[in-house]
């Protein structure tokens, strides 16, 4: 993990939103906004984040952007950031305005449920993937029984070209590029960043699972084996990517329930206090009270 000079926050160099060189280190962000400031004033925001770095070592909490007022700023409830409400999103509930980082931890605030329910169809695609398979290869076995090879078996006789490998291919496909998705495209960002994360890992050692499997049965003569002597190795992929993608799905929905205690805990929070400042009552916003009054 590293840490946004911007912002503080807590970044997975894999999903980072942006990179920067400076003085010949990278530095991630959380969002594309972080970065363009970072641009504007490397030196300036590093020695923040030196500064920053001092008070957590000391039990200190984090320090604010410099020269901003605590009443002009906000912590994003989804990933705790800190931001400035001119320039941040906001999203207005219960007579509460919220204020975001980025889109992304806005859209999760709005539509808890979105990304779940994505998740959970990858999921459900996977798994049903993984099961058809697990029915084909108890055919498969029956077949060999037989004298059948598992490359050459033909299930439907009427169809001599459709082997057993090209079910296979075919129920290992959505399993691959819809199940996996999240997993090529947390790669992709690994590329972009050179730096190698675990969806990295998935979607190389599937790929080649995958990518050899079609070789076979699509183009055996490039193989120097046999034919009686190949193997797919489809199911391998197919399982890798379900099982992984239903622990990240569990994760989730253990995340979803705490996200949603933090909320109806931050609704609690009242939106506005009376405080009296120079010996006369008045109401102002939560957020702007200071210390001592």
């Amino acid at each position: 993990m590293a840490r946004d000079p911007v912002c503080g926050m807590n970044v997975d160099e894999g999903q980072a939103a942006g990179t920067s060189s400076y003085l010949g280190k990278t530095y991630y962000f959380c969002s594309s906004g972080c970065r363009e400031k970072f641009a504007a004033d490397p030196a300036g925001y590093i020695t923040a984040a030196t500064d920053q770095g001092h008070a957590h070592a000391s039990g200190m909490a984090a320090a604010a952007p410099a020269g901003k007022a605590a009443k002009d700023l906000a912590k994003d409830p989804i990933c705790g950031m800190v931001v400035e409400k001119a320039t941040a999103l906001k999203t207005e509930r219960a007579g509460r305005v919220y204020y975001f980082c980025s889109s992304g931890c806005q859209r999760t605030f709005e539509s808890p449920e979105q990304e779940l329910k994505s998740m959970k169809t990858r999921v459900m695609i996977a798994l049903g993937g993984v099961l058809a398979l697990a029915i084909l290869r108890a055919a498969a076995f029956i077949a060999l029984a037989a004298g059948a090879t598992i490359v050459t078996w033909v299930p439907i006789p009427q169809l001599p070209w459709f082997t057993w490998g090209m079910w296979l291919f075919i129920l290992v496909t959505p399993v691959q590029f819809i199940g996996g998705w999240s997993f090529y495209k947390g790669a992709w960002t690994a590329i972009r960043t050179r730096s190698i994360n675990m969806d990295f890992l998935i979607a190389l050692g599937t790929s080649v699972a995958y990518f050899y499997s079609v070789a076979v049965i699509f183009f055996p003569e490039v193989l120097p084996v046999k034919v009686e002597e190949r193997d797919v190795y489809f199911e391998v992929s197919a399982v890798i990517i379900a099982f992984v993608l239903l622990g990240k799905y569990m994760e989730e929905l253990i995340k979803k329930r705490s996200s949603a205690a933090v909320r109806k805990l931050m609704d609690l929070k009242p939106a506005t206090a009376h405080v009296i400042r120079a010996g006369v009552e008045m109401e102002v916003p939560a957020e702007s009270v200071m210390v001592s009054e």
